[in-house]
């Protein structure tokens, strides 16, 4: 039995992406089509805190902020390709979340939302100066609520 009842998949396009949904294949496999997990895809389409500011400061950091049509197209995509990408893996029944925002933050604010008790995340997705001011799964592990299985890429 797979003890996770809401898990919380980070998608991010990396050097992972297929490691990830590798893994979630498997577990689907294990916990059978007959399971009571949720698994939600989640990909956070990437912005810049200066360029998430707008109006006001403690919106962009709070998240409690519209989105403007641009950012609702850009979620948009981001589900339709989150789809695209899981049909070719048997992953079951899945939902599909995307934001626009800090990816670090993004992932932590949509845990909580969906009452996360596990978020799956790529080891490393970025390099060059991101990974060594500090990673967005370290940054996730360090400030989570929740268990986090972090994937390497094999």
């Amino acid at each position: 039995m797979f003890p996770y009842k809401n898990v919380l998949v980070a998608i991010d396009y990396s050097e992972f992406t297929d490691t990830i949904f590798n893994k979630l294949e498997a577990i689907h496999q294990k916990t059978g089509s007959d399971s009571d997990t949720n698994f939600i895809l989640y990909h956070v389409v990437e912005r810049d805190l200066p360029t998430l500011m707008g109006s006001s400061q403690n919106e962009a950091i709070s998240y409690n902020r519209e989105f403007s049509l641009e950012e609702i197209k850009l979620k948009d995509n981001a589900i339709k390709n989150l789809e695209k990408e899981a049909k070719k893996y048997q992953l079951g029944k899945v939902r599909y979340e995307a934001d626009v925002g800090v990816p670090r933050m993004s992932i932590l604010f949509a845990a909580k939302k969906v009452k996360a008790d596990l978020i799956i995340v790529g080891a490393h997705g970025v390099s060059g100066i991101k990974k060594i001011l500090g990673s967005t799964a370290q940054s996730i592990l360090n400030n989570s609520t929740c268990d986090i299985l972090a994937i390497r890429k094999q």
